[in-house]
């Protein structure tokens, strides 16, 4: 079974609302999620479960639980 990674550019509005998502950056997985708005306005996706910013995300997949 392969991961369907889809460019971040085509990713949702719906992932942005912080649910858990398999992101790709230059030195491999994380699964995050998108992070409430900085007092500036901001988001950015962060490390689940411990809040550490992910940078230069490449590519998403969305989490499937299992049937």
């Amino acid at each position: 079974m392969t991961i369907n990674w889809i460019p971040i550019a085509e990713l949702p509005p719906a992932f942005l609302d912080g649910r858990p998502t398999l992101l790709w950056t230059s030195i491999g997985p994380y699964v995050g999620g998108m992070e409430r708005a900085t007092a500036g306005g901001e988001k950015s996706w962060h490390t689940l479960p411990d809040g550490l910013q992910i940078e230069g995300v490449t590519h998403f997949a969305a989490i499937n639980t299992p049937s």
